[in-house]
């Protein structure tokens, strides 16, 4: 080998390093709007968990089994499922805001009556708040890594389904 500064064997070409530099760059721009994505991620979540937390303390159950809010007892709020509305078909979600709402107010007979998983999609939601806060608060985007966060969304769409099968089945 060579020292001569000349020496084409020793010689790296700018364009070379120009472009291992852009590739560095572009990466580093790349992992920068991830992050960005996935904390504008966490903070939607937090903000839902915390508004699903809030309302259901504040809707009650009517006598007609329609929610309500506590301060408006005579104004049902109508049903958002639009399965339930347009087809009267139940999906595998009907019957958790009332699970929730029980939950809340501590009726875990009721809430149980309503929807059998509810209360593992509501014990969901409320373990949103520490883990986006971990999230966003700490030096980790993915504080349980990427795995676990997909299992148990899986996990829970599954349970959802599950459970929707089996009352179809009338179990």
């Amino acid at each position: 080998m060579s020292s001569h500064p000349g020496d084409p064997a020793e010689a790296t070409p700018a364009i070379i390093l120009a472009a291992d530099e852009a590739d560095e760059l572009a990466g580093d721009a790349h992992r920068a709007r991830t992050e960005a994505q996935l904390l504008r991620r966490h903070r939607q979540m937090l903000s839902i968990a915390c508004a699903v937390l809030v309302l259901s303390l504040v809707l009650r159950m009517r006598s007609d089994d329609h929610a309500a809010l506590a301060f408006l007892p005579d104004w049902p709020i109508p049903s958002l499922c639009p399965s339930q509305t347009i087809f009267d078909v139940d999906c595998p979600g009907c019957g958790l805001t009332r699970s929730f709402i029980h939950l809340a107010h501590g009726d875990w007979h009721r809430a149980l009556s309503k929807h059998r998983v509810g209360w593992l999609v509501a014990l969901a939601v409320v373990l949103q708040i520490p883990y986006r806060l971990t999230a966003l608060l700490g030096r980790n985007p993915q504080p349980l890594g990427q795995r676990f966060p997909k299992f148990f969304g899986v996990a829970l769409i599954v349970a959802l389904i599950g459970n929707w099968v089996l009352l179809m089945f009338g179990v």
